[in-house]
């Protein structure tokens, strides 16, 4: 078995979400780490045109996936044959999902949260069960872990206490990606005679005033019920003109987010925008007057940080991991304390200085979360797994 290590990293696609885009941003920075091993990265091949071969770091394309019924047969029954043929050493896998079948090759997990444990009523009982029997089943033949968080990692071990610590790693996620590159060339190339590239990309999704910004799949453990109630208190407490700006796709069970939105109060000042291109959100952080996220639960929690880096005021909820990442940057509230959120949104929006200093905290925090940093302490664990055996 020589030094060799493959990543699995079939999941990620063309809209660079979840874990697709963790596992987007790690190697586009990790194409710029020297290294002294080979790493094989194995992909769908429509995703090839967005990475270019390095010494020591290849984008191996496989077949696209319709499905990810599709995707995950195919990484259960075709790829242990790749692994083993290969004589990889270590296979990294950027999610909870390994095959059944042997492979000779030491197990590397990535692990983004629980939830499906902390939170089991907001999935289905399919997911929820294929998510927990797949996580113990890896934990079990796992040689090294990647937690995203330090939350995460306690959650782990208080699920998992036969763990042994010392291969289970934390490496931070990052707000700042690649993406922000793509943003920044759209500004660039701009007709010099459009007045606003950023007016004119809002003005595609309906939004002509002030707004604030909440940015996630519409899904119960988002928690935007809380976040449309104290909204609906806001206005009804004051006159600010700014409007709700909710950035994401419909997820499972929506309804009750959508049954908020009928309050009469509320009509024509909440705007759901669907899914919108990564690329494209920097545009919604910059014109933000506040970005709220008041969330469940998250492993880590990339849009706060997101929105902290582009200089955003952040109002976010104090569950989980999202203190550990906005630290003293960004105001807290329990995530059931509409009166609460309602207090700190008026707060943000009337005081000047509180939102001078919000403005100015938050690149200073993003600043300590870099994609550079995540790929190189992941080098870290692979040097280590290949060459000594143990995670460090």
């Amino acid at each position: 078995m020589g030094e060799k290590l493959a990543v699995n990293a079939l999941i990620m696609d063309e809209r660079k979400a979840g874990i697709g885009n963790y596992a987007f941003q790690l190697f586009k920075a990790m194409e710029n780490i020297p290294l002294d091993f080979q790493v094989d990265v194995h992909i769908q091949g429509h995703m090839k045109k967005y990475f270019k071969d390095r010494p020591n770091l290849r984008f191996i394309p496989h077949r696209d996936f319709k499905s990810s019924r599709d995707r995950i047969l195919y990484e259960q029954l075709i790829m242990p044959r790749i692994y083993n043929r290969e004589g990889y050493g270590v296979v990294h896998f950027v999610d909870y999902l390994s095959p059944f079948l042997p492979i000779k090759a030491k197990r590397l997990f990535t692990f983004h949260d629980l939830a499906y444990f902390k939170l089991p009523q907001f999935f289905t009982l399919g997911s929820r069960l294929i998510k927990q029997f797949f996580t113990g089943w890896g934990v079990r033949r796992a040689s090294g872990i990647i937690c995203v968080s330090q939350n995460t990692r306690k959650d782990l071990l208080e699920k998992y206490p036969f763990l042994d610590k010392d291969i289970v790693n934390v490496i931070h996620l990052a707000g700042e990606s690649s993406l922000d590159v793509e943003d920044k060339q759209n500004t660039e190339n701009k007709d010099e005679q459009t007045v606003n590239y950023d007016q004119n990309i809002l003005k595609k999704y309906g939004i002509y005033s002030r707004f604030i910004l909440a940015v996630g799949t519409l899904e119960p453990r988002k928690n935007y019920e809380v976040l449309v109630e104290a909204y609906r208190e806001l206005i009804n407490r004051s006159d600010i003109p700014h409007k709700l700006v909710i950035c994401g796709k419909k997820g499972w069970k929506y309804d009750g987010i959508l049954d908020k939105l009928n309050h009469p109060d509320l009509k024509e000042r909440v705007i759901i925008t669907g899914y919108v291109p990564h690329g494209l959100l920097p545009v919604f952080y910059r014109q933000a007057d506040l970005f709220v996220y008041p969330s469940l639960y998250e492993g880590f929690g990339l849009p706060p940080l997101e929105a902290l880096s582009h200089g955003v005021p952040v109002i976010t909820s104090n569950a989980a991991s999202l203190p550990e990442v906005v630290g003293d940057a960004a105001l807290t509230f329990e995530p059931d304390d509409v009166r609460k959120l309602t207090g700190l949104m008026l707060r943000v929006l009337e005081d000047d200085k509180l939102r001078s200093s919000l403005k100015e905290k938050g690149p200073e925090r993003a600043k300590k979360f870099s994609w550079k940093i995540t790929a190189e302490k992941t080098v870290e664990v692979y040097r280590h797994l290949l060459k000594e055996g143990e995670a460090i």
